[in-house]
This record gives C-alpha cells, sequence and structure tokens, in this order.
C-alpha cells in the first residue's frame, strides 16, 4: 500500500547524500576516464581553443582497443559461483545447493552481470550489481532469487562507513532508477504521480522533470543481539532453539534436555544478527516496503584497484589510469 512519509523520505535522502558528498570525486573521475576511453577525448575547453583557433581537434583512440581487448579475455574467462562443501555437509546437500546456484545464474544470465560490473571498473574504476528477487511468473507467489547488473554505476550508493571491498556490511546501499510518468501513474495512480514534484537532480545522474520520475531503491540494515548458548553436549544453539528444549526436574533441580540427553550450559554470549528492510519512494511517497530475505545488503560494489588516502578515503583507480 502507497503512503506518504516525509520524514522517512528525508531520512533516507540525507543518508544517500553522506554517501554522494565522500564519493563526488570518484564521481567525476568515473565519468571523466570513462567518457575519455569510450567518447571525447577533448575536454569542452580544449575543444573551444582549437575552434577559436579554426583548428580541428584530432584523436587517435588507443585506450579503446586496449579495454576491448581486456574486457573480450575476461568474457572468454568469465568466473562462475562453485559450491566448496566442508567436511561437515552432506554430499546430496552439496549437489543441491550447487545445482540451485547453477540455476539462479543461469536464468539471471550471470555472466553478462559479471562482464558488465567488469566492464565499467576497467574503464571507470569501478561497478555494481545487486541481487533481486521476483515472482516465478505472473501466477505464481514463489518468489525466485535473480542477479541484476548495473550499467550506470553512479546510480549506486553505499555506505561509507562500509569495511568490506564489496561494501554489503554497510548499514545501507541501493540504487536510483527512471520511470515514465505515464507508466508510474498507471501502476500507482494519476493523483500520486502529480504530486510528486518536477525537479533537477543532475549530480545524481538522474533527474525528476516532465517526462519521468526518480525511484529510489533503498535497503536499510538493521543490528540487533540474540543469545548463543553452548551445551555440555558439545552443540552450540540460539535463544529460539534455547526455548524449544524440554525442563525437566532432577533432585528439585530444573534440567535440560536435549535429544533425549541431559544437558547443562556451558558457556553463552551474545552474537550480532542483522535484518535488511527494503523501501521503494518517489519523492515523499513509499511505493514499497517489505523485509529482504538476508543479513548482508543485497547491492554489491565492483571495485577495480582502489587506495585509501591519509584521510581515509577511498580514491578508485580506473584500468587506464597510467596509461
Amino acid at each position: 500500500m502507497v503512503t506518504k512519509n516525509p520524514d522517512k523520505s528525508k531520512e533516507i535522502r540525507d543518508s544517500i547524500e553522506t554517501w554522494y558528498n565522500s564519493w563526488r570525486e570518484n564521481t567525476d573521475t568515473y565519468n571523466e576516464f570513462n567518457q575519455f576511453a569510450w567518447g571525447n577525448q577533448w575536454m569542452e575547453d580544449e575543444v573551444k581553443v582549437f575552434n577559436d583557433y579554426k583548428k580541428i581537434p584530432m584523436t587517435m583512440n588507443k585506450i579503446a582497443p586496449l579495454l576491448n581487448h581486456l574486457i573480450g579475455k575476461q568474457r572468454q574467462n568469465t568466473p562462475s559461483i562453485e559450491c566448496i562443501p566442508d567436511e561437515t555437509v552432506p554430499v546430496e546437500t552439496a549437489e543441491v545447493r550447487e545445482a540451485l546456484v547453477k540455476d539462479i545464474t543461469f536464468e539471471s544470465n550471470a555472466k553478462v552481470v559479471y562482464q558488465t560490473g567488469f566492464q565499467c571498473s576497467s574503464s571507470g574504476g569501478y561497478g555494481a550489481w545487486y541481487v533481486d528477487t521476483e515472482y516465478e511468473d505472473e501466477f505464481s507467489f514463489n518468489q525466485v532469487i535473480r542477479i541484476r547488473e548495473g550499467k550506470i554505476p553512479t546510480r549506486f550508493f553505499f555506505d561509507p562507513s562500509a569495511i568490506e571491498s564489496c561494501k554489503t556490511d554497510g548499514m545501507f546501499s541501493g540504487y536510483y532508477t527512471r520511470m515514465s510518468r505515464k507508466k508510474f501513474a498507471a501502476i500507482y495512480t494519476k493523483e500520486i504521480e502529480v504530486d510528486v514534484p518536477a525537479g533537477n537532480l543532475e549530480n545524481r545522474q538522474v533527474f525528476d522533470d516532465e517526462d519521468s520520475i526518480t525511484i529510489i531503491n533503498y535497503y536499510e540494515r538493521k543490528y540487533k543481539t540474540i543469545n548463543l548458548y553452548k551445551l555440555s553436549n558439545n552443540r552450540e544453539i540460539d535463544q529460539d532453539d534455547f526455548k524449544k528444549l524440554e525442563r525437566i526436574n532432577v533432585d528439585d533441580t530444573e534440567m535440560l534436555m536435549d535429544k533425549g540427553e541431559l544437558v547443562t550450559i556451558v558457556d553463552e554470549r551474545k552474537a550480532p544478527r542483522y535484518k535488511v528492510i527494503r523501501h521503494v519512494y518517489a519523492g515523499e511517497y513509499e511505493l514499497e516496503k517489505e523485509e529482504f530475505p538476508s543479513q548482508q545488503l543485497p547491492v554489491i560494489f565492483v571495485d577495480q584497484d582502489s587506495f585509501y588516502d591519509k584521510k581515509g578515503c577511498q580514491v578508485i583507480r580506473p584500468f587506464i589510469k597510467d596509461a
């Protein structure tokens, strides 16, 4: 059900703003090097100087063939996900999981997703892709996992405090998409469509204008703790399973029964757990809200060869940086 939630909308936009403020120089680097590799290698002010002197700016692009060769090599040897079980996992379970992963990657055309991420990171310094869910078909309630490509990484955002290189351990991430106002009105009604104002979001590489509306897909990761228990039979269980244990009295002392065996608590500790909430917003309207079935954020950052400067800021390095 669509609801208007200006407070949450502002909270989401403020979070996203922290990413773009910290990533502004990297965004400029991505656009500059991507344009240099695949588009025009002359800056506007340089072209103007040539025009003033009635000269033609000549271009001999040797970067694009190099990148094409590199990307072609990767496409011929695109990696795939493999399931490698440890000794405790039955062979049958490993085979089922491996078949499931192969089915997901095949139906998602995952090789193209990985290839797009590699191409963006090679030419611009970073890429992105994400894990999504969709209904099996238009008549089903069953949802299936799909892997989606990110063709324009500058439309993706992440938590600047994330530590992992893929940034799935942050507290938020997401991406922008665009939808025509005609389609938006058909899905969410004309009344809501006209209430989403036109505006310019050029610094985000997307627009709210007279023809289209920007949709924010925002994943929020929430933290909580649970109790873990180690039992005298060396089994480790969480608080939910602990509550299910049978209690019996032995010599006026309450004992725990685990699978027909009397046990005691040897140790206990607090353990972190997360849940991910997916929000979809247009303007101040919350179009969708649901729990995403994961403890990690589903939006993946693809790094080329970045480093961290003395201020602790991440600096991207496209493959052609030193060309």
